[in-house]
């Protein structure tokens, strides 16, 4: 069972052998057969259910109902109990089957050696030796394993991983068991998880051992040279069969669970929740959940479709020279989720396989069936490792369900019986292989880098992209300029060849002497540009310093913002002056793009008011002076700003519109949301003037229906919300004007117009409002001015204008909005917390006046805030709260406590009855509250918990309502698309549409409509480890709480609640805690109507 590729180096003989064997190897296959497995009696939807209805069957029983085309047959190669639950399996080059065996899973062996457990944790070796397609012979290699996964026979044993390390199992006395363990590599981490793991250990066949990482674990694992590689979830990765060094192949994907390699040579992985396939590409980056690409970007999907599920395990390539005719050139992969083996066939675009989906080649009436691995044997037959189970999802049910499956298990034998023949050889494609073959197998020679030269030229794209590779591998910097040239030829659909190339130009950058005229390069108008693209990968200060030269001279520097967020991250403190120079001279006098720019060195450098470099201090006062002169000479004495706010947060935009009287003009529009949004955007109270004219335009329904009345304009009284006056939109594209008297109204009457978009419909649900008069009420460009110079101002730390800002305060131009903005900046300069959050409460309140005391927003009782009078706060914090519902005061709570606010305040407002103590049993709240509390403060907040949780949670009412009722409730899909735009997307991908922050919905909408009710209105109940949030207290009070997507040890990455990402520097956190929590707000159910759920319901389930 020795490796013919043990060694590193091969002899002449042997590589002389191997090019012969490929040179004989036939062609590519022709188009693939239409064949397919008849659909299973079972209902469809049964195979979307964590839980299977069914009942446990025996193995006779199943295997009557696998349905296979025509010229193939099952048959039970072993069952319980001659083995357990198979995880992987092998084959040796004696015909027998190894397979990893677990009676544990996904529970590892607890930490006492010594204590009681059972053995069947095991390596079982499987022999047919009468060829009727059952093992007959049954021995157990090694037991009292820990959940073993990875196997490969090697020499007088195997390697098998087994929690946490990598082991070489021997049989040194040739009694066919086990007798000595020898560690390999590891250990690995499985803290996070336990199953995955280290899986699909392959022979290269050129001294290393290839293998997956496998699920959400993070690894930091060294050979015995010392040299260590991080896994990160995902990856592949290879190492020496003697444990003597370790090397990562690719990045990302998620839980990759399986490999194959084709007849080119190319590996490929299946992938439990990604994409099915994925053809590996060394040194390539593959997406995963929410973590950066490597600078290159990442390398496109070979197939977009995802048979029906994110469960892909195991994953076999039908040869050309197999015996399996109809199927050559195609994938099979298994699905245990839909319980299938699925098929694609396998084209080439030149270098880039791209796989198209073909009909399912068994399906199986029992949805217990769970295919985790495929391998085909020395014989010609496929295996299949069945973890025969009612439950597969490891996170979807909880892991001590009382169904879950513990001893079980099968394998099964697939024949092909029908007809075969050999495949014509293509002599092209011989020799091409002939040339791979060579250029893999003296991989290690001294002549290698020539070979790849000479090969580069070679018009098979396989074999350019094999030579380029080696170049890579075993070239210098001189060869550089030659892979630049060759790139510039290659097919922008030959994604895989691309790739490829510019990993080994980025390779060769990463070791090119300082002093190379490669960097030049960067600066050539034929190759500069492929090279630039590649520099983001290259993380040295020359790749900088030319990145930061070629956006200096470029003409269209704008279109590189990616790149420039690069640099200014990356550059030097003696670099930043010349970084700011640049991004200033290609803002040039548009202030805009000044703060824009400006903004992506601030992020990049991860600056705070505390640590601005001088630099990038003196950029922004000059803005904050731009916009504040601006601001200041706009301000009308007679006319007070009227600020705009809507009832989300997140203001409509502005949009052109034609009006009727031939202009056209800038109007805020709710069509900019999305046209099944709802919503209001109103004004903050002003006085009645004598008339009111704005020009409106939009729609209530469809044209050739009623008008449906839903969405209008209107003016209300302030104090008692009376309605004065409303307008419709004129059911047009075409803005008309509206003209409201106001002369009836009392002089002084306080007023605030509201503009509502109450249509949740697909189409004509819109309308648009704006150029009002008086133009007070046009805020929008002199509060835009005041919205950057305060914003900069905080972010600067430029307490130096503090003086101007409280001059300003006392003006009568400011309304009762824009002064406790500006009032906001000055507590922020002040470092005053409470006095901050009591303002912006305040602004969001609307708290009535009450005779004899001041208004909130005075400028007595807001300069006491701003100098901490301790009353004040206290009188405030009482008023501002007791005007909120329980939901407004829990937003107001967690802002207060994520923006440093005082705890101890937080709590009086509970103990004085203003504040709720339902408040507290917010778990958001918690966990942002939690790192701060001191004992006592701990055992406060725990007693207003306990009172909450006396009472009936709204939550839980209202899923046990709806998941009694949702199938009497008929969804709309049309208003289901928008609201998962909407709500979901900003963290979650269907069908490749969303961002990868959370978990792939792909596989979620096969779930249960009960189940998937209880994911949105209790989010935090069952959560896969690898989206538990983590909470991250700063030494300046500040809680951060978000995702982790990978740290240095200088910093932290992570993703909030609002799918944006953040940069956290190491050395400002104070204390750090992982929590059980996932990232997805609590209250998303809470944001939703009922019908709005049941719609959101429909459009999931119909993916």
């Amino acid at each position: 069972m020795k490796s013919l590729f043990a060694a590193a180096r091969f002899s002449a003989a042997s590589c002389l052998v191997a090019i012969l064997l490929v040179a004989s190897a036939p062609a590519q296959s022709p188009a693939p057969a239409a064949l397919a497995a008849a659909e299973p009696s079972t209902a469809a939807e049964v195979y979307g259910q964590g839980v299977r209805p069914t009942p446990w069957l025996s193995p006779q029983q199943q295997r009557d109902g696998f349905h296979l085309p025509e010229g193939f047959e099952i048959r039970l190669f072993a069952s319980e109990p001659q083995i357990a639950k198979p995880l992987n399996i092998a084959h040796d080059d004696q015909g027998r089957l190894w397979i990893t065996q677990s009676t544990r899973y996904p529970y590892p062996r607890r930490a006492d050696p010594d204590a009681d457990d059972d053995a069947a944790d095991a390596v079982v070796i499987l022999q047919d030796a009468d060829g009727d397609g059952f093992a007959e012979q049954v021995t157990t290699f090694a037991d009292d394993l820990n959940i073993p996964i990875g196997i490969l026979p090697y020499g007088d044993g195997c390697l098998c991983f087994s929690i946490p390390n990598i082991w070489y199992l021997r049989d040194t006395d040739g009694d066919g068991r086990c007798d000595r363990r020898d560690k390999i590599l590891g250990p690995f981490d499985t803290t996070r998880d336990t199953h995955g793991m280290v899986n699909a250990l392959r022979d290269g066949g050129d001294g290393w051992i290839y293998a997956c990482h496998g699920f959400n674990n993070q690894s930091t694992v060294a050979g015995t040279d010392g040299h260590s590689v991080t896994l990160q979830s995902g990856n592949t990765f290879r190492f020496r069969p003697d444990g003597s060094r370790i090397e990562q192949v690719t990045q990302g994907q998620v839980n990759p669970f399986g490999t194959t390699i084709d007849d080119w040579g190319y590996r490929y992985s299946a992938d439990c929740h990604s994409k099915p396939i994925t053809q590996l590409i060394s040194g390539a980056c593959y997406p995963s959940f929410g973590r950066p690409h490597d600078g290159l970007g990442f390398l496109p999907p070979m197939i977009d479709h995802l048979h029906g599920s994110t469960a892909i395990s195991g994953i076999v390539y039908v040869s050309d020279a197999s015996t399996w005719a109809p199927l050559r050139g195609q994938m099979i992969s298994g699905n245990v989720m839909t319980s299938r083996l699925n098929r694609n066939h396998v084209r080439y675009h030149g270098a880039t396989a791209v796989g198209d989906e073909l009909p399912d080649i068994l399906t199986s009436d029992d949805p217990w069936f769970r295919p985790v691995d495929l391998r085909f044997g020395p014989d010609g037959h496929l295996y299949v490792a069945d973890f025969y189970n009612r439950i597969i999802g490891h996170y979807e049910v909880p892991l001590e369900h009382p169904g879950r499956d513990r001893t079980s298990g099968r394998i099964w034998q697939i024949r092909y019986t029908g007809p075969s023949s050999p495949t014509t050889t293509n002599r092209d494609d011989a020799d091409a292989r002939l040339l791979l073959a060579a250029l893999r197998i003296v991989a290690d020679d001294d002549d290698t880098a020539a070979f790849a030269r000479r090969s580069l030229d070679d018009p098979n794209s396989h074999v350019v992209r094999q030579a380029a590779e080696r170049l890579g591998e075993t070239g210098s910097a001189d060869d550089i300029p030659r892979l630049l040239e060759r790139l510039t030829h290659v097919d922008a659909q030959d994604h895989v060849l691309r790739q490829t190339i510019r990993i080994a130009i980025a390779k060769q950058l990463r070791q090119a002497p300082r002093e190379s005229s490669v960097w030049d390069l960067a600066s050539d108008d034929r190759l500069g540009g492929e090279l630039v693209d590649i520099l983001p990968a290259v993380n040295r200060a020359e790749a900088t310093t030319a990145m930061l030269h070629f956006l200096a001279s470029s003409a269209n520097a704008t279109d590189h913002r990616d790149m420039f967020r690069l640099v200014a991250a990356r550059v030097a403190a003696e670099q930043l002056d010349a970084c700011v120079n640049v991004a200033r001279r290609v803002a040039g006098d548009d202030i805009q793009q000044q703060i824009e720019w400006l903004n992506l060195i601030w992020e990049s450098q991860n600056v705070s008011p505390a640590n601005v470099p001088p630099a990038l201090k003196q950029w922004a006062d000059e803005i904050v002076e731009h916009q504040w002169q601006a601001f200041t000479a706009s301000l009308d004495r007679n006319a007070p700003l009227i600020a705009w706010s809507s009832d989300d947060g997140k203001a409509w935009g502005q949009q052109p519109r034609p009006t009727r009287d031939g202009r056209t003009i800038s109007l805020h529009s709710s069509i900019l949301r999305g046209e099944a949004y709802t919503g209001t955007q109103q004004s903050e109270a002003f006085d009645a003037p004598p008339q009111i004219r704005f020009w409106l335009a939009g729609h209530n329904g469809f044209p050739d229906k009623p008008d449906q009345r839903r969405s209008f304009v209107r003016l209300v009284d302030a104090e008692t919300n009376a309605e004065l006056r409303r307008a419709y939109p004129p059911r047009n594209d075409t803005a008309a004007e509206v003209r409201w008297d106001m002369s009836s109204l009392e002089e002084g009457r306080r007023v605030r117009i509201e503009c509502v978009d109450g249509d949740d419909g697909r189409a004509y649900a819109w309308l648009a409002v704006g150029d009002f008069h008086p133009d007070n009420l046009n805020s929008e460009n002199t509060l835009g001015w005041l919205d950057d110079a305060l914003q900069w101002t905080e972010r600067a730390g430029l307490k130096a204008r503090e003086p101007e800002l409280l001059a300003v305060l006392r003006s009568p131009s400011l309304s009762s909005s824009v002064r406790l903005r500006i009032a906001q900046s000055i507590a922020t300069l002040r470092g005053n917390a409470d006095a901050r959050w009591l303002l912006v409460a305040i602004d969001n309140s609307r708290a009535p006046r009450i005779a004899g005391q001041p208004d909130l927003d005075s400028i007595e009782l807001i300069t006491r805030l701003l100098d901490g009078d301790a009353e004040a706060l206290q009188q405030v914090g009482r008023r501002v709260t007791t005007q909120l519902t329980t939901g407004q005061q829990q937003r107001f709570a967690l802002q207060w406590v994520r923006g440093a606010g005082s705890v101890e305040r937080l709590l009086a407002m509970a103990r004085s009855g203003s504040l709720a103590a339902d408040v507290f049993a917010d778990e958001d709240l918690w966990q942002s509250l939690e790192p701060k509390l001191s004992d006592a403060q701990r055992t406060q907040v725990e007693a207003f918990r306990r009172q909450a949780a006396a009472r009936p949670s709204a939550s839980d009412e209202r899923l046990q309502r709806l998941q009694a009722t949702i199938g009497q409730q008929q969804g709309s899909l049309e208003n289901g698309q928008p609201l998962y735009r909407q709500h979901c997307a900003g963290c979650h991908q269907l069908r490749g549409t969303g961002l990868v922050v959370g978990p792939q919905l792909d596989g979620a909408v096969a779930r249960p409509a009960a189940r998937l009710l209880e994911d949105i209105l209790t989010p935090n109940r069952n959560v896969d480890d690898a989206f538990r949030t983590t909470s991250f207290l700063t030494f300046d009070g500040q809680v951060l709480v978000g995702l982790v997507q990978s740290e240095t040890d200088e910093e932290v990455h992570l993703i909030d609640s609002q799918g944006q990402p953040r940069r956290l520097a190491t050395d400002d956190i104070e204390v750090r805690q992982r929590t059980e929590r996932s990232l997805m707000p609590s209250n998303v159910g809470e944001l939703l109507t009922d019908q709005q759920i049941a719609d959101l319901l429909a459009f999931l389930k119909n993916q």
